[in-house]
């Protein structure tokens, strides 16, 4: 044993250092209340975080929570667990508000995703203030919107025997980078296209 304000080793029986004068016994025991306390505050939050996890998974059906994939699905529990309770559909995400279609389409939101894409090109470009409500409805519904796709294709996974079952989560949930990329190369040539037909006939 050795005295924690000098250092001297001390024998183990020893009530003060008999280099110093300090209490042995209070010190130790300082430090054994000080451990215990921070103990029982880390263990306190670590189960409060794990009983809010908890409480949140129990409002979301499992293969919807599979269907998310890893990638955010902490988040997304949240939100979905957050609308469920409070029974609204107003929550936000700043992807969805940023980044619209690209989210829509990485999400596997392929048809809502195409056709935000085509209103833009079509349209919203064309006015700047519609552009911009696009966006603010995305990131204000965003989650909504992919929480009511995703419930639906839990639906249909739910009729399906193993292997397929597993085959479809993995197919249409999670999400997909490449699919960002082929979409945003349609849009490139369509927009090209475009430009080149309107040049041509003005």
């Amino acid at each position: 044993m050795f005295c924690t304000n000098c250092g001297v080793k001390l024998d183990e029986n020893a009530a003060f250092c008999h280099n110093c004068g300090v209490s042995v016994v209070k010190k130790t025991q300082a430090a054994e209340q000080a451990a215990a306390n921070n103990t029982s505050a880390e263990d306190t939050a670590v189960n409060a975080e794990f009983t809010q996890a908890e409480t949140e998974y129990s409002f979301i059906d499992n293969d919807v929570v599979e269907l998310i994939g890893k990638e955010k699905e902490a988040f997304y529990v949240a939100r979905f667990a957050e609308m469920k309770q409070k029974n609204k559909k107003v929550t936000w995400n700043w992807c969805a508000f940023l980044f619209g279609p690209a989210w829509m389409i990485y999400r596997k939101m392929y048809v809502y995703g195409g056709l935000y894409w085509l209103m833009s090109m079509l349209v919203f470009d064309r006015l700047g203030y519609l552009d911009i409500l696009l966006s603010i409805l995305a990131g204000v519904f965003g989650n909504w919107l992919y929480m009511i796709c995703l419930e639906k294709l839990a639906v249909d996974a739910k009729a399906l025997q193993e292997p397929n079952k597993t085959e479809f989560i993995r197919k249409n949930g999670g999400t997909s980078a490449t699919a960002v990329l082929v979409g945003m190369g349609v849009v490139f040539t369509l927009s090209f296209v475009g430009n080149l037909l309107v040049g041509g006939l003005f």
